[in-house]
């Protein structure tokens, strides 16, 4: 709905694999950084992330890196609360701020993406 009369969604895409249900936000950056201006569902995320079997976050293309990865709603909140004002794609690592890296393999304008790893990583967690 995009908004539509005040309506809106949690994320871009909602996806299920036993046991887990995924609220999954996308967003293309040129860059280094993803700031939390990008985020508009971000509140609305927040109020997810502690229920049981539920995965919510951003999956985020740096184009200029060919990297994808998986940032939790708990990673972006973090960051935030430490005064932050983005996830940079240079200066975080995930011992200090929780984030996977989804496989991916570039053709010739778009990455192909294998997510299985972040479904295993919750499927370990449940």
């Amino acid at each position: 709905m995009g908004g539509y009369k005040n309506i809106g969604n949690v994320g871009d895409f909602i996806c299920y694999k036993y046991p887990n249900i995924y609220l999954l936000d996308c967003k293309s950056i040129q860059g280094n950084t993803l700031p939390f201006s990008d985020l508009r569902q971000y509140d609305q995320m927040l109020k997810y992330k502690d229920i049981l079997g539920v995965a919510v976050g951003f999956i985020v293309w740096f184009v200029d890196h060919d990297r994808v990865l998986w940032i939790p709603v708990q990673t972006m909140e973090k960051i935030k609360t430490e005064g932050l004002k983005s996830f940079n794609i240079n200066k975080m690592t995930p011992d200090n701020y929780f984030f996977l890296e989804i496989p991916s393999k570039k053709l010739r304008t778009f990455l192909k993406s294998d997510y299985s790893s972040l479904v295993e990583y919750y499927y370990k967690k449940s």
